[in-house]
């Protein structure tokens, strides 16, 4: 693989996720070229394992529906033990499952990373990573249906970090 830029040549398609269970985004990308993005949503009033099923279903889906070749995606950040974070744990092991059951390549970057190459501050906030969001990725996600943060806008710019955090750091490997 080669980096350009942004563009990693050699690479077919690549998803970029941003896991949650509330608005687990992603972004999928043709070289430095956006060609989808959205949320996948499961019922809050569902228990975790049941979430997990549902994300892991439509996100098995998504990747061979759009032929992935590469998943890549924000490590954990493990600075507590609470349930939410064994919870995130279980959802990333999940999805390191899923790539390896489809074959395809799984990458994690860590959370201080992304926010520092895509700010400048590995501490940055939402507010932050929205501020140096590009304006062309921006006015998309502004036409579409997740233009709120309720409905997954900050996630997606997530996903959109993580895929330049990726080609950065193994562009040229």
């Amino acid at each position: 693989m080669k980096r350009v830029g942004w563009i990693i040549v050699g690479v077919n398609r690549v998803i970029s996720l941003d896991q949650s269970f509330t608005n687990c985004s992603f972004s999928i990308w043709e070289g430095d070229k956006l060609y989808d993005f959205g949320v996948i949503a499961s019922n809050k009033e569902d228990a975790i394992h049941i979430r997990i099923k549902y994300i892991i279903a439509k996100l098995r889906s998504i990747i061979q529906e759009e032929n992935i070749t590469h998943l890549v995606l924000e490590g954990l950040s493990l600075g507590g033990v609470s349930n939410s974070s064994r919870s995130l744990g279980a959802l990333f092991y999940c999805i390191q499952i899923l790539c390896d059951d489809l074959d395809i390549q799984f990458e994690d970057i860590p959370p201080k990373t992304v926010k520092k190459i895509w700010t400048g501050n590995g501490n940055s906030s939402k507010q932050d990573m929205e501020k140096h969001c590009p304006e062309d990725l921006l006015k998309k996600i502004e036409a579409s249906s997740f233009r709120t943060i309720s409905k997954g806008k900050r996630d997606i710019i997530d996903s959109f970090a993580i895929y330049k955090s990726w080609v950065q750091m193994y562009g040229n490997k």
